[in-house]
């Protein structure tokens, strides 16, 4: 299927009427403790109105009896993990589906991706945490995951030329995962090797939850509406509720949540939420799709949701069951192997150059198990070599802007282009050695200064470490 060509109103005058709640009232400056104490923050909206309440409690430990991160195993996280760090040029006409050339292993040492074929092969029965991303010249398309060579979702739409998503994916022994790039624009789009926004990670994960589709609904402007997923792919603990809707923790722990929605009828914004309570936001749409991840930290018996919300009061926002677009997948990340897990909530208030990279100030603690985020640094160090997932969202709210990954003060790749000044993006990354760090840092090339302001909803980090088997 090529991607949609679908007209929309700028994000832009969305932000204008207060698409975005939370930016008016979140200057609230670095908190030195490791958790955040119990408060609730209460945001408004369009003149005034009361937004949702965003009550936070101090965070309860992932699990009990783990390992120190002193004492884990020093293996460089999965021997099940790949990672490609770019693509071979090739074309895609209109209107036709072209697999991904990924190409240019990092690692691989179960030689499961073949590079000819451009096919990932698991050796083994294991669910798979697929994260892609596509640079083209400033062209639209869309990406989408492949098995056994029929598709199963869609995973991205282009932005300012690159279009980078990830999800779960359940897979049998030999099966076969592409990655097939689609688009619509009036000729041939021709991609090119591209070091920086073209990449491929797959790790590893004990599968939890997938669900494939929604109910139908229209939520009203203004509000926050939990999404309706339904039709459960599979749910190992049995945490999805039907009638209700929500996915419940079966053990304390950390989750991965990633979901996708899809309408023709206008902008709009994806938040997770906890017992209901708006948490932070994980994607805003573009030409209808709106994708992304986050970790949250979940005692026994709280429930977490996907929350949508839109400005529009002139045209209804609907949505429909659609095959490939409405999608959740969660996942409780393993407990075993390094304890290094951290959660960073909102951003000092800073500026970026045009052309001049600029680190991203995140301030606040959810949660840092082993102390390895230094908020004066605002780096995250490794004790033991390892793989580790890296999620990070920031918004300028106004013009455009990236986010990249830096190793050991070194660019590694970006994870993230705007829409319209909101940026969120996953990777997974190796790090080699103990001492090794990584920060996220933001870079645009607007010919002016671009500040960014705090905001507690849409800037945050999380790193944990990679599935380990």
């Amino acid at each position: 299927m090529s991607v949609r060509d679908v007209t929309q109103k700028s994000i832009r005058s969305l932000l204008a009427l207060g698409l975005i709640y939370g930016f008016a009232s979140c200057d609230k400056g670095p908190e030195p403790a490791a958790v955040r104490p119990k408060a609730k923050q209460v945001s408004t909206g369009v003149g005034g109105a009361s937004a949702v309440a965003r009550e936070v409690t101090a965070q309860p430990a992932a699990t009990t009896g783990q390992p120190s991160a002193g004492a884990a195993n020093s293996s460089l996280g999965s021997r099940y993990a790949v990672s490609l760090g770019n693509v071979s040029a090739f074309k895609v006409p209109t209107g036709k589906a072209v697999k991904v050339p990924y190409a240019g292993k990092l690692y691989d040492e179960q030689k499961q991706f073949d590079e000819v074929k451009s096919r990932f092969k698991p050796t083994a029965a294991q669910a798979y945490h697929v994260c892609a991303s596509l640079a083209a010249p400033t062209k639209d398309f869309e990406l989408s995951l492949y098995v056994n060579g029929a598709r199963e979702s869609a995973l991205a739409n282009a932005r300012n030329g690159v279009a980078q998503g990830c999800r779960t994916m359940r897979l049998k022994k030999a099966a076969q995962l592409e990655i097939w790039v689609t688009q619509a624009t009036d000729g041939v789009i021709e991609f090119a090797p591209h070091e920086s926004s073209s990449w491929l990670t797959l790790e590893p994960l004990t599968e939890s939850l997938a669900l494939d589709s929604i109910e139908a609904f229209t939520p009203k402007a203004g509000e926050f509406a939990a999404v309706p997923f339904t039709t459960e792919l599979y749910d190992i603990e049995k945490q999805f509720d039907a009638k209700t809707k929500r996915v419940t923790a079966a053990a304390a722990g950390d989750y991965r949540v990633c979901a996708a929605l899809e309408s023709t009828a206008g902008d709009f914004e994806l938040d997770l939420a906890i017992n209901g309570n708006r948490e932070n936001g994980i994607a805003v749409s573009h030409q209808g799709l709106a994708a992304g991840c986050r970790t949250v930290r979940l005692a026994k018996g709280q429930f977490v949701g996907v929350l949508v919300h839109h400005e529009s009061t002139k045209i209804p926002v609907s949505f429909v069951p659609k095959k490939f677009y409405n999608w959740l997948t969660v996942d409780k990340i393993p407990t075993s192997g390094v304890l290094a897990d951290a959660s960073l909530d909102n951003t000092s208030a800073f500026t970026v150059a045009s052309g001049t990279p600029f680190k991203v100030l995140y301030v606040n603690k959810l949660y840092d198990d082993a102390g390895l985020f230094d908020l004066q640094t605002s780096r995250f160090k490794a004790q033991v070599p390892h793989d580790y997932h890296v999620c990070a969202s920031a918004t300028s709210l106004s013009k455009d802007f990236q986010l990249d990954i830096y190793i050991n003060g070194t660019k590694e790749k970006s994870i993230a282009t705007s829409v319209s000044g909101f940026a969120t993006g996953c990777r997974t990354v190796r790090l080699n050695k103990s001492g090794d760090f990584l920060e996220v840092w933001a870079s645009q090339s607007t010919l002016a200064p671009l500040p960014f302001d705090t905001n507690q909803f849409w800037n945050w980090m999380v790193v944990e470490p990679a599935h380990a088997l």
